[in-house]
């Protein structure tokens, strides 16, 4: 059912995502930029804000808070699996994987090696502050608007 706290959250965090993938553009070795990553972190902070900030709204500040960073955490654990994924079909059509579980757990492995990458601290600033503050306008939106 469609909310204001919803969509709120589906719009703030999907900025917040879009941010994310501006910023962490440059990080990327030797400019291997996905051609999807803005539109992948733009959907996904999109989706993940809609499905589970905007769920939880109208709970209080404190609550708020918690669920802001948590919508971002799983956003980017998302954008990271979805990654990994693309990643792993593209060997997987080269035949560099002798069998299916060994494919599967490649995935986690890929995962593995996006996180230090991104782990830079103009980054962490950005992504979780923008989480707070996400978190709370989402709340706030959440208390005020049915």
């Amino acid at each position: 059912m469609p909310t204001a706290a919803r969509m709120t959250a589906a719009i703030l965090f999907g900025l917040l995502a879009l941010a994310f993938a501006v910023e962490a553009g440059p990080y990327f070795p030797e400019a291997k930029e996905p051609q999807y990553w803005l539109y992948l972190n733009g959907a996904a902070g999109a989706v993940v804000g809609w499905m589970l900030c905007g769920t939880k709204a109208g709970n209080g500040y404190r609550p708020g808070l918690a669920n802001g960073i948590t919508t971002i955490v799983a956003t980017l654990f998302a954008v990271f699996f979805i990654m990994s994924f693309v990643d792993m079909i593209k060997k997987s059509l080269r035949r560099s994987y002798d069998g299916p579980v060994e494919a599967v757990v490649n995935v986690f492995e890929i995962m593995l090696e996006w996180v230090p990458t991104f782990l830079v601290q103009d980054l962490g600033v950005l992504i979780f502050g923008g989480a707070i503050m996400a978190g709370l306008i989402t709340e706030f939106v959440g208390k005020r608007l049915p």
